[in-house]
């Protein structure tokens, strides 16, 4: 009888040690995420994502609470069902940490009616079917296209002069897609500070074109780095 006991609680202890192993590099590496989400912008611009990984931590945290002291009272099945749950979703919101913010803000958009936000500033879809944005650049006033499918925002050759950059300090050793089948040569260049209206954007990392015509666009980066935004039919609302 006592060795019964003894085994038992060897397997129990066994098992909260590997709770530990498991869930606590977990419970770490989802709170690390989170933190450089929140304090290095830089790396990561997506706060739906910081978002998200806030609430993986505290998913981990719940599941190795109950591997640890409620394993010894429940069905073994269950629980073991419940073990990589925590894995599966950091899987998932890494992964797709795109596509799971975009179903957020749809649902967000459904649940909360207009009234609730603040108005937010509105650009109204332009007659070539597209948003513009005016945004000041060290003091110069810069029109943007918006196109929320290119990967990077776009400046045209001719700006970097006009907001202060050295155009021979540019290097053009990027191939680039400005447009279906159409490559050109890029230089990476980083604006410390962008105002649109009354919100400023830090560290907006664009690339300079070499040739191109199509115009300043902003891109999904832009997007990533502003406090929430949303389409209503022809407005685009930023807020």
């Amino acid at each position: 009888m006592r060795r019964a006991v003894r085994a038992a609680w060897l397997r129990v202890g066994m098992e909260r040690k590997l709770a530990l192993w498991v869930g606590v590099p977990f419970v770490g590496v989802a709170w690390t995420l989170a933190a450089v989400s929140a304090l290095a912008p830089t790396f990561s611009h997506n706060r739906l994502l910081m978002a998200l990984l806030l609430v993986l931590a505290g998913a981990g945290a719940l599941v190795l609470a109950i591997r640890i002291f409620v394993r010894d009272r429940a069905g073994r099945s269950s629980l073991d069902t419940l073990y990589p749950i925590a894995g599966i979703l950091v899987a998932i919101g890494v992964g797709f940490h795109q596509e799971v913010g975009a179903i957020a803000r749809g649902i967000f958009d459904y649940v909360m009616p207009s009234g609730a936000m603040s108005e937010g500033m509105r650009f109204a879809r332009a007659d070539d079917g597209q948003f513009h944005v005016r945004l000041m650049v060290e003091g110069s006033t810069v029109d943007f296209m918006v196109d929320l499918e290119s990967p990077f925002n776009v400046l045209m050759p001719e700006v970097p002069k006009q907001i202060g950059i050295n155009p021979s300090s540019l290097t053009y050793d990027q191939r680039i897609e400005v447009a279906a089948g159409t490559m050109e040569y890029a230089a990476d260049v980083v604006l410390p500070k962008v105002q649109l209206d009354s919100t400023t954007i830090d560290n907006l990392a664009v690339k300079v074109v070499a040739t191109s015509r199509r115009g300043n666009v902003l891109g999904k980066p832009f997007f990533e780095q502003l406090k929430s935004w949303r389409i209503d039919g022809d407005a685009l609302i930023i807020y």
